[in-house]
């Protein structure tokens, strides 16, 4: 990454990150959600350990592990919900979704909104909400909307502090959509909180959630 801080990590523990240097550092990034138990956590480095020592990779096959996984991810989704497609990584997961929604639904546009990030691979970028992984890259996918995000504190409309900020933005997203609409939605729209340009969710003037 570009703007990137030209730091050589070595090693973690907890919270801290050391440098080649033996400089210490926070990471706020969590391994970019990834470490949030800490560096080098020893019930990870366990588990780590125990799991190479018997099998390294298992392709889509099944193994106990991802069948208990599965089970438990389950077991906290609606009714409808039955099955789990584990993927590796947000760009990945991202990919699939569109794939899916485009599939299931015959139509082909992808609703995002600005400000948003969904990875760095063709199709999270074609939906991404800012022109950071956009640039130099040529034309998108055909069918990614563009729609503010409704969020109170940050409005694409002049709107008066007790309005509701979902009502300003969905009055204004298709004026303000880049490509316009053309009706043919898939029902998916990633990320419905976004976090790369500070964290928000979808929220009006007094809203407690």
């Amino acid at each position: 990454m570009a703007d990137q801080v030209p730091v050589v990590w070595d090693h973690g523990e907890g919270v801290w990150v050391t440098d080649v240097d033996g400089y210490e550092y926070i990471d706020f990034t969590s391994g970019v959600l990834v470490t949030n138990l800490g560096h080098s956590h020893p019930h990870h480095v366990e588990a780590i350990q125990r799991q190479a020592g018997r099998l390294l990779n298992c392709y889509s096959f099944p193994t106990p592990e991802r069948v208990a996984l599965s089970q438990r991810l389950v077991a906290l989704f609606p009714d409808n919900l039955d099955q789990v497609f584990m993927l590796t990584t947000g760009a990945e997961t991202t990919e699939a979704a569109m794939r899916i929604a485009k599939r299931y639904t015959g139509k082909h546009e992808i609703l995002a909104f600005y400000g948003a990030f969904h990875g760095r691979t063709f199709g999270p970028i074609s939906v991404a909400g800012s022109m950071k992984t956009k640039r130099k890259f040529g034309p998108q996918l055909p069918g990614s909307i563009l729609a503010p995000f409704p969020y109170f504190y940050r409005t694409f409309t002049k709107a008066r502090p007790r309005r509701s900020a979902g009502i300003g933005a969905s009055r204004t997203w298709t004026a303000s959509s880049n490509p316009p609409p053309r009706g043919t939605w898939a029902p998916s729209s990633p990320s419905p909180t976004r976090g790369a340009r500070g964290s928000s969710s979808p929220r009006t003037a007094g809203s407690k959630s």
